[in-house]
């Protein structure tokens, strides 16, 4: 893969555009997670950061799951940003991270969807995950990462996660460059303009878990099955009990139940 040897300065160019003040990008070989090492960094006050990585060793998902991140098969990258806007907006930045992913794999003709709340899918398996930690300090700050399968790694996924997919068959020339391009600068669009909620229509059109039978987990692993039968404009999933209730969830996790 070419990325990181070098990051193309285009996408040096459109950060700073789309960031105030020094924004500095470090590219790694390895890491244990991109989404650690910046708490770490964060915790000495360091802010408008991003790290991008060829490995994850210990690659983190929602509710402290492994994300699995091999060498040369993925993008795994983490922004550390400060949060300067109404707090209640916070739950909107990681639907947000998902339609701006898929919005950058519409340029290359990848057409994706969205899984409630932050999975990416693309020919029915999940090739992108999202984690958005919050930091709460005098400014709030915001490690928002991401990473997608860009193509299927030399000894498959492991068998604990079957439903991990990849984009393409055969690697593209700049394909993780022009893609990370891409995503940071719809990404930061959407951050910068977090409040006009201008993604919030594009999530709507491509949530598949809408009208579908679902299982719910909440935070404390509980499940119920339940109908997704719309999303509010804070991106909420509306859920049809089954009992003549209707509930709006704010958090948790969505399975398909086909």
């Amino acid at each position: 893969m070419v990325l990181l040897e070098s990051i193309n300065p285009d996408v040096v160019t459109k950060v700073e555009n789309l960031l105030p003040g020094t924004i500095t990008i470090q590219v790694k070989d390895s890491v244990t997670s991109t989404n650690t090492v910046l708490k770490e960094y964060a915790s000495k006050g360091l802010s408008n950061y991003i790290l991008v990585a060829k490995e994850q060793t210990g690659g983190r998902g929602r509710y402290n799951r492994s994300y699995f991140s091999p060498n040369g098969t993925g993008i795994y990258f983490s922004l550390l940003l400060d949060f300067n806007k109404d707090l209640s907006l916070l739950p909107l930045i990681t639907p947000l991270c998902g339609v701006a992913v898929c919005e950058a794999l519409e340029k290359f003709d990848l057409d994706a969807d969205i899984k409630w709340v932050n999975d990416v899918i693309y020919n029915d398996k999940k090739v992108c995950g999202i984690l958005v930690e919050t930091i709460m300090k005098e400014t709030p700050a915001v490690i928002i990462g991401i990473g997608i399968n860009l193509y299927k790694p030399k000894d498959g996924f492991p068998k604990d996660i079957p439903n991990a997919g990849y984009l393409l068959e055969y690697e593209k020339d700049n394909f993780d460059v022009d893609l990370l391009n891409e995503v940071l600068s719809n990404l930061l669009y959407y951050y910068n303009n977090i409040e006009k909620k201008g993604f919030v229509q594009y999530y709507k059109d491509h949530c598949i878990t809408l009208n579908k039978d679902i299982q719910l987990v909440d935070q404390d692993g509980n499940t119920k099955n339940c109908k997704a039968i719309s999303l509010t404009d804070n991106l909420e999933l509306v859920v049809d009990n089954k009992d003549n209730s209707i509930q709006t969830i704010r958090t948790g996790e969505a399975s398909i139940l086909y």
